[in-house]
């Protein structure tokens, strides 16, 4: 078990096209669910399109989602707005993925007794992180002994939380909403009925609850949700 997973800084692929930010004005989530456990999602939101070509980054998804459903179309200008790509991003950070993708690099790695060890990462599977040092020797750490290991930079390509992108063409520039929809995963729902009938029989009091269970990994604060049949 690592104590500590260091990088020494930052470096994101670049596209051509303009990046837009992926904390967009959210203008309203609706959530219809069905009884297997499915919900279709529309989460409507504000993004600041540039005139051409843009790049539209959506964090806020669920980790059960039916990549094979997204789609997204804008409210603002449906004609001048079209889709170029749409890539769903699910390659997240982690000790696993950092050490493949450092194979044949440099990395180091302090142990708990505070020795360190720095050299080219030849393998980081089954427990232990194999380095070939500068002088050419082969040394073989345990990864549970390992206090903190360093890499030089975030690979491109990871990400932090799953990620919808799109690649849009906008006719004009300026702020549009924007409406993406999918299907999901880990959604539930059940409807609870209670009668209370008067002392006298005379009258019958009925109340119905419905319970929304979200188990999918993404919150919807606000969100306006209905029950569904399929």
């Amino acid at each position: 078990m690592f104590g500590a997973l260091l990088l020494a800084g930052l470096a994101f692929g670049s596209v051509n096209a303009q990046d837009t930010p992926s904390d967009p004005t959210a203008d309203g989530v609706s959530i219809t669910v069905y009884n297997q456990g499915t919900a279709l999602v529309r989460d409507r939101r504000t993004f600041t399109l540039t005139q051409g070509e843009s790049v539209l980054n959506f964090t806020d998804v669920a980790a059960t989602i039916d990549a094979t459903s997204v789609n997204i179309k804008s409210l603002t200008d449906p004609d001048g707005t079209r889709v170029l790509e749409q890539n769903y991003v699910f390659d997240l950070v982690d000790t696993s993925a950092l050490l493949k993708r450092y194979i044949d690099q440099q990395i180091q790695v302090t142990m708990s007794d505070g020795t360190m060890y720095s050299g080219v990462l030849l393998s980081g599977a089954y427990g232990d992180i194999i380095l070939r040092e500068d002088g050419g020797q082969v040394v073989v750490l345990h990864s549970a002994e390992a206090r903190d290991v360093r890499f030089p930079a975030l690979p491109d390509g990871l990400i932090t939380r799953p990620t919808l992108r799109w690649f849009l063409e906008s006719a004009q520039g300026g702020e549009q909403q924007m409406e993406p929809t999918y299907l999901a995963g880990g959604m539930t729902w059940t409807a609870d009925y209670n009668l209370v009938v008067a002392r006298d029989n005379s009258s019958l009091d009925a109340t119905g609850w419905v319970t929304v269970t979200n188990t999918s990994g993404a919150a919807y604060p606000n969100a306006q949700a209905q029950a569904g049949r399929r």
